[in-house]
């Protein structure tokens, strides 16, 4: 597998690679879903910038993207603590990945206002 280096888009090879495990997803009855994969490193050609291919499962740490915005979408009418004592998660985990999603969520309404109301579209789109 070749992807292109996010700096300079040129060509990269593998430098290493490591098997990691990631929470993907909860099932009831079953519990939290894992999943497996080789995380390659890649070195750019051209930079030497070296990199983790992430796959688009946004990894961080052992979790992919999917399950912390899960997490933090069962936040909702809920208590952290409840959540986190559910999941067997830290307090402190649950909390920051419910924030992420708020400053997300805030971050692309603004973008989208500031769009509406360059293009004149505002008063079209109800705000």
């Amino acid at each position: 597998m070749t992807s292109l280096c996010p700096l300079c888009q040129r060509k990269t090879i593998l430098h290493s690679k490591k098997r990691r495990r990631f929470r993907h997803g909860h099932a009831w009855n079953v519990g939290v879903l894992w999943i497996e994969l080789d995380v390659p490193r890649q070195r750019c050609t051209s930079c030497d910038l070296t990199f983790v291919y992430d796959y688009g499962l946004g990894l961080v740490r052992t979790s992919t993207e999917v399950f912390r915005k899960g997490i933090a979408e069962r936040c909702h009418g809920r208590t952290i603590s409840d959540v986190a004592r559910e999941y067997g998660l830290p307090y402190t985990t649950v909390e920051r990945w419910l924030d992420c999603q708020h400053l997300t969520r805030h971050f692309l309404r603004g973008l989208f206002f500031c769009i509406l109301s360059v293009s004149g579209n505002l008063m079209s789109h109800g705000f």
